[in-house]
């Protein structure tokens, strides 16, 4: 595994986390919504993006939301998104996310960290389980419009 460079998201980033997230849900995104939302999750004291960069290039991006949970009576992370560009998968560049996404969760005061994940993602599910992950909860989710 070699060591990639982990920094904070950029609004100069948006393009290539646009990119990231639409391979994450396969599917094309709205640019200028995902600019504007990247944009206010950047200015969220709440929230962090990092990316991680090969080359010059944004080769992987993780967002991290940390927020007061009335069940769990205290701070909760969560990774929201996390996705690595095909190109440079299978180089520890998920782990060292997750793993620089641990070291601010608790900065800001997480004991505990949480992901969902899309139950087709099977790859991924093993990725987190080796991550230290375990599954202990099931998520629902409904359409409403």
């Amino acid at each position: 595994m070699e060591n990639t460079p982990i920094r904070s998201a950029r609004a100069e980033d948006s393009g290539s986390v646009h990119r990231l997230l639409c391979l994450l849900e396969d599917t094309n995104l709205d640019p200028d919504v995902t600019e504007r939302i990247f944009g206010e999750i950047l200015a969220s004291p709440a929230h962090r993006v990092l990316v991680a960069e090969c080359g010059g290039a944004v080769a992987g991006m993780l967002h991290l939301r940390v927020e007061a949970q009335l069940h769990h009576a205290g701070i909760v992370a969560e990774i929201m998104e996390l996705c690595v560009a095909e190109e440079f998968r299978a180089r520890g560049i998920g782990a060292q996310l997750v793993a620089a996404a641990q070291g601010e969760a608790k900065a800001m005061g997480a004991p505990l960290l949480e992901v969902a994940c899309n139950r087709r993602r099977e790859a991924a599910h093993r990725f987190y389980e080796r991550e230290g992950f375990s599954r202990s909860h099931f998520r629902f989710s409904r359409q409403i419009a």
